[in-house]
């Protein structure tokens, strides 16, 4: 919109950004739903947009420039990772097995009973 403020209706805004769950980008996935949505409101015509419409756009666009902006992760080995993972969880075997299937490899490569077999509760190797 150029220069021009129009109230937006809070419950149409609502409705529209309810259908694409507009947050924070976390993942891949998210990205390119966020980035698809923005690109099909771009593709409409911007008179043709709603006055709900352009203010989901602008704040979409936000969120995918946000989400561009952001410097990449650093590469963690997977062993890396589930060592990590492990220890913030407090040893919880699911939350384990949650990291260890993102990575497509076995808990009990990473993880070594604490004490010996008789022992319930893993440990991580340092």
């Amino acid at each position: 919109m150029i220069g021009v403020t129009l109230a937006v209706d809070s419950k149409k805004y609502a409705r529209l950004a309810n259908r694409i769950v507009v947050k924070a980008i976390e993942t891949e996935e998210e990205y390119d739903h966020m980035v698809a949505a923005v690109e099909h409101l771009m593709d409409r015509a911007e008179e043709n947009l709603s006055t709900e419409e352009s203010a989901l756009l602008e704040t979409m666009a936000i969120l995918v420039q946000a989400h561009d902006d952001r410097p990449p992760l650093p590469p963690v080995a997977p062993n890396e990772m589930l060592a990590y993972r492990w220890r913030r969880a407090d040893g919880q075997p699911e939350t384990c097995c949650q990291a260890a299937s993102l990575f497509n490899v076995t808990v009990d490569r990473f993880i070594q009973p604490a004490g010996g077999p008789g022992k319930r509760r893993p440990t991580v190797p340092p």
